[in-house]
């Protein structure tokens, strides 16, 4: 289903692939073609940065880094994958495109998961730097 999808992106294609769906978004016209198929890119986006497929991937990235006892999980993806701020400024661009109201849906509703997104980097940056702190 739809986490294998994901899994399959993040953890083994992740930077090529979120990069190839950013350039589809970041491409300019508002034909027909090119309207649908900037949808079809944010839909897939919408379903990449969901919540809840980020944290069957964080669980998924950890069962292999721990299956795994050589250095074969070197080339394995993880969330860093996503260009939250790159992103961001595509989905922000065509929440307001009214030529095509389904694009400004799946824009609009993947704007919540990128910023659900950023918030949670953050929160680990600061425990990162509390913890460094705390450390001496």
């Amino acid at each position: 289903g739809k986490n294998d999808y994901a899994h399959a992106v993040y953890l083994y294609g992740g930077r090529k692939t979120m990069d190839r769906i950013l350039q589809i978004l970041e491409r300019s016209g508002s034909d027909r073609k090119t309207l649908f198929v900037q949808e079809q890119a944010a839909q897939a986006m919408f379903y990449l940065t969901d919540a809840q497929i980020l944290s069957s991937l964080m669980q998924k990235h950890s069962e292999i880094s721990r299956s795994s006892k050589d250095d074969d999980d070197d080339d394995l993806g993880d969330l860093d994958s996503i260009d939250i701020q790159r992103a961001l400024r595509n989905v922000l661009d065509h929440s307001s495109m009214s030529k095509n109201p389904n694009l400004q849906r799946w824009s609009a509703a993947t704007v919540r998961n990128l910023v659900l997104e950023d918030q949670r980097r953050a929160c680990l940056a600061i425990n990162d730097v509390a913890a460094r702190v705390a450390s001496g």
